[in-house]
C-alpha cells in the first residue's frame, strides 16, 4: 500500500510538471536566424513588428544558432551619451504578458558616473510609445563600473488624470557586475524574464511587475499600472535603449532568443502545489 501512495505522488507530480510544462507555448519567438529584423525566421502565432534603431544583426556571438541583436554603445567622450534601440509593436493591446530572452554584457562593460544623468534604459513596455510608458526598468550606477536597477519608472495616471508615478519603489543592488553577487554577470549569457499585468481601475495597486534574472525573482513592484486611454493595456516596448552614463569604450551588448507568451511560460515562476490540508509527514 506504501508503495501505491508514493507512486501515486510520484506520477501525480510527474503530471503536474508536463500539464506546467505546456500551459504556455511561446506567443512570439525569434532568433534572429534571418540574419535581419524581417521576423522571417519567428515561430508562434503572435504578430510582432521590429523596429531597430543602430542595432544590428551579428553572428559574433550567439545563444543558439548563429546570430544575435547586437548593440555598440560608445565609444562616447565625457558628458556625451549613447542611443541604441530595439523596438517591438504588437498589432493589437494585451493586458498581460510575459517577455523572456538572453542577454550578454562584455567584459569591459563600465557604468560611468557622469555629472548629469547617469541613468541608463534596460527594458520598457509601452502604450503606442512615448509618453505612454507603463513600464520601464533602468540600470543606474552603484560603482566601481557595476550597476544597480532603477526602480520601475511610469507615466500611469489615475482616473481623474493624476499622476500614479511608483516614486516610492526602492533601487534594486548587484544587477549587472562582474563578480558572482551580481544577477547580470559579464561574460556570460543571462536569461531576462519580465512579466507585467495591468491594474484594474487606476486606484487598487492590484497590477502587477516582475523582473527575474536566470529563473530567480530579482525585484518585483504590485502597482495600479492604468491609463485611462488604454486601462493598462500595452501594445510594445523596446530593449535597452538611451543611455544617459555613455561608454569611453566601445560596449558591445548582444540579445538573443527573444520570446513572448500571453499565458505563464513554465513552471520556474509558479508556485508549488499546496498539499492537502489533513496531509502529514511521519518521521
Amino acid at each position: 500500500m506504501k508503495y501505491a501512495i508514493i507512486l501515486l505522488f510520484a506520477l501525480f507530480g510527474f503530471s503536474l510538471s508536463i500539464n506546467a510544462q505546456e500551459l504556455g507555448a511561446p506567443w512570439f519567438e525569434d532568433s534572429f536566424e534571418s540574419g535581419d529584423f524581417s521576423t522571417s525566421s519567428k515561430k508562434g502565432e503572435g504578430s510582432l513588428r521590429w523596429s531597430s534603431s543602430n542595432v544590428s544583426v551579428s553572428s559574433s556571438y550567439a545563444k543558439t544558432g548563429s546570430y544575435s541583436a547586437r548593440f555598440v554603445f560608445g565609444p562616447n567622450a565625457d558628458g556625451e551619451d549613447s542611443w541604441r534601440e530595439l523596438g517591438f509593436r504588437f498589432d493589437s493591446g494585451v493586458p498581460e504578458i510575459w517577455v523572456e530572452y538572453w542577454i550578454l554584457y562584455p567584459d569591459n562593460y563600465y557604468h560611468r558616473s557622469q555629472s548629469g544623468s547617469s541613468n541608463n534604459k534596460f527594458f520598457q513596455l509601452n502604450y503606442n510609445g512615448a509618453p505612454k510608458q507603463l513600464l520601464t526598468v533602468e540600470s543606474a550606477v552603484q560603482g566601481g563600473g557595476a550597476s544597480l536597477m532603477r526602480r520601475f519608472l511610469s507615466t500611469t495616471q489615475k482616473p481623474d488624470g493624476s499622476n500614479n508615478w511608483p516614486v516610492n519603489d526602492s533601487d534594486t543592488s548587484n544587477f549587472i557586475g562582474s563578480s558572482s553577487e551580481f544577477a547580470i554577470q559579464l561574460g556570460q549569457w543571462t536569461k531576462v524574464r519580465i512579466y507585467y499585468k495591468a491594474g484594474s481601475d487606476g486606484i487598487k495597486n492590484d497590477g502587477r511587475a516582475e523582473v527575474w534574472i536566470n529563473d530567480k525573482l530579482f525585484h518585483a513592484l504590485d502597482w495600479p499600472f492604468w491609463e485611462p486611454d488604454n486601462q493598462g493595456w500595452i501594445n510594445g516596448g523596446y530593449v535597452l535603449g538611451w543611455s544617459n552614463s555613455g561608454f569611453s569604450q566601445a560596449t558591445s551588448i548582444y540579445v538573443d532568443d527573444f520570446k513572448v507568451y500571453t499565458t505563464e511560460p513554465s513552471v520556474t515562476s509558479n508556485p508549488r502545489p499546496n498539499p492537502p490540508s489533513d496531509f502529514k509527514v511521519n518521521n
